[in-house]
């Protein structure tokens, strides 16, 4: 099923609109087939093609959004599985936000609790050596944070620790600040007072903080002038 899917999806690219409607009739039939969930996670992971992968992924989204608890057990066990693999392994910026999207729909459904998958590739991915990698995993912790932040609410500590690091340490990587900007924001309804926020991101020795702070600010200001044109 996974082949013929995956050409209803490029039809559905093509410049012609008698061939779009043919495939949208042929998408609608698909979907009422329980095996079109395997189907597009196929088409997810194994399709040359970025903007097919892309499609799944939204396709994907929008079947988990509206039909979570009518897809079977099994399905949900294997799409768990199969986002978070996809997502380590995409190299295209575009799939990957999209594959963030979809792990944001899931967890809305799915608590952290309940995942203990997700909640293992972000503490590997936000605490690697490698910057590419963090900033993968600041990404997918934002989208996960932004979509559902209550359930995270007993990771906060571990969370706050984190973004502390990060606003602290990765100033020379914009995109991955910004990621951590957001998650801080979604968090920062569920974390206490402000005063609980402030120790936790100011750095531990007292001699450091007036030389720390100032720059973080001033990157601050930077990612909002460079990383909304990049990222969004």
């Amino acid at each position: 099923m996974s082949e013929e899917l995956e050409q209803i999806l490029l039809q559905l690219t093509q410049p012609d609109n008698a061939v779009i409607q043919q495939a949208t009739a042929q998408l609608k039939q698909a979907f009422k087939d329980p095996a079109i969930i395997p189907a597009l996670c196929a088409v997810m992971t194994t399709s040359q093609n970025p903007q097919i992968r892309q499609s799944a992924a939204v396709m994907l989204r929008m079947r988990v959004k509206k039909h979570w608890k009518k897809i079977v057990p099994d399905h949900r066990e294997s799409l768990k599985a199969v986002v978070l693999q996809a997502f380590t392994q995409e190299s295209d910026h575009t799939v990957r936000h999209s594959l963030s999207q979809l792990c944001a729909v899931m967890v809305k459904h799915e608590t952290p609790d309940r995942w203990p998958a997700l909640l293992e590739l972000l503490n590997q991915s936000t605490k690697s050596n490698n910057p590419q990698d963090r900033q993968v995993g600041l990404l997918l912790l934002s989208k996960v944070v932004e979509s559902n932040p209550e359930p995270f609410q007993p990771h906060y500590p571990q969370l706050l620790l984190l973004l502390g690091d990060v606003l602290q340490q990765d100033l020379d990587n914009p995109t991955g600040l910004y990621y951590g900007i957001l998650t801080l924001t979604a968090i920062t309804a569920y974390t206490g007072t402000e005063e609980m926020v402030r120790r936790t991101l100011s750095p531990p020795p007292p001699s450091t903080a007036y030389t720390v702070t100032p720059k973080v600010v001033e990157v601050v200001v930077e990612v909002v002038a460079e990383v909304m044109v990049v990222v969004l």
